[in-house]
C-alpha cells in the first residue's frame, strides 16, 4: 500500500493508493466473463494507462475483522474490479476510495447499484447474485430482496430461476449472457420434466464445434425433455 492518503469528504471514506494484487475480490459473483466486450476493456486498459493510472477510483471495504489489534487490514473490492484489474496487469497502483465500516448487504447493495448504473446486469448475471446474497442470509425472502435492491420481482424469481438451472445446462451455451428472463420457464421446465435427459444432452452441446447458437440450444434442451415425443415426430410420413 502506498503511503499517500487523503480524507474525501464526498466519498465518505479515505481516498488512498493500494497495490491492485492485494486487494480481495468479494465473495458474491461478478460480471459473467463471455460477457465482456472485450473492445471496452482494451480501451479501458488503454485509458488507464494513459493517465497513469485510474481516474475514477474503485471503492474497497477493510473486510470486518480485520485491521484490529494489530492485524493488517484486509482490503475487499466492493465495486470497480475492472480497473482495479487493469491497473494489475500494468503494475500500477489503484486509486480507491477505502470504508471501514460495510457490512455484507451494504456491500451488495452499493455493488449492485454502482454495476447497474454502468450498464444493466443480464438475467443470469442477476440471478446469480441474488441467489448468492439469499444463500448468505443477508434478505429474508425473495420479496424482501427484490424490494431492498429496487428490483422487479418477478423479474428475479425468473433470474433465479436461470441460475438455479444445473451448470451442465448453462455450460452447454457459449454465450450464457444471451439468456433471457423469459428463457427460464422453458429451461427450467425441461429440467423437471427429465432431467437426466437434458443434462446428457447439454453435455454433448458443449463438446460441438462450433457451438450452436442460443436459440438453438434451448429448442435442443427442450426437445431432449421429452425424446419419446420427438421420437415419434420425427418417424411421421
Amino acid at each position: 500500500m502506498l503511503s499517500t492518503t487523503v480524507t474525501d469528504a464526498a466519498h465518505k471514506g479515505a481516498l488512498m493508493k493500494l497495490d491492485p494484487t492485494e486487494i480481495a475480490r468479494t465473495q458474491f459473483p461478478n460480471r459473467d466473463e463471455n460477457g465482456q466486450d472485450e473492445a471496452k476493456v482494451l480501451e479501458l486498459r488503454k485509458s488507464i494507462r494513459s493517465a497513469g493510472g485510474n481516474v475514477e477510483p474503485i471503492k474497497v471495504r477493510v473486510r470486518p475483522g480485520t485491521g484490529e489489534e494489530g492485524n493488517p487490514p484486509v482490503h475487499e473490492c466492493v465495486y470497480g474490479h475492472r480497473r482495479m484489474d487493469a491497473c494489475a496487469s500494468l503494475g500500477l497502483p489503484v486509486l480507491a476510495v477505502v470504508v471501514a465500516d460495510m457490512d455484507d448487504k451494504a456491500l451488495l447493495i452499493e455493488r449492485i447499484a454502482e454495476n447497474r448504473g454502468r450498464s444493466e446486469y443480464t438475467a443470469l448475471e442477476q440471478g446469480r447474485i441474488c441467489l448468492a446474497a439469499l444463500n448468505a442470509g443477508h434478505f429474508r425472502t425473495q420479496a424482501a430482496l427484490a424490494d431492498d435492491l429496487g428490483l422487479d420481482e418477478s423479474q428475479v424469481s425468473k433470474a433465479l430461476e436461470l441460475a438455479r438451472l444445473p451448470e451442465e445446462v448453462l455450460s452447454a451455451f457459449s454465450l450464457s449472457c444471451e439468456l433471457t428472463y423469459r428463457d427460464a420457464k422453458p429451461l427450467t421446465d425441461a429440467v423437471k420434466a427429465n432431467k437426466q435427459e437434458v443434462i446428457e444432452k447439454a453435455k454433448t452441446i458443449a463438446t460441438m464445434e462450433p457451438r450452436p447458437c442460443t436459440k438453438e440450444v434451448i429448442k435442443l434442451l427442450t426437445e431432449a425433455s421429452h425424446p419419446a415425443r420427438v421420437e415419434r415426430f420425427k418417424t411421421c410420413p
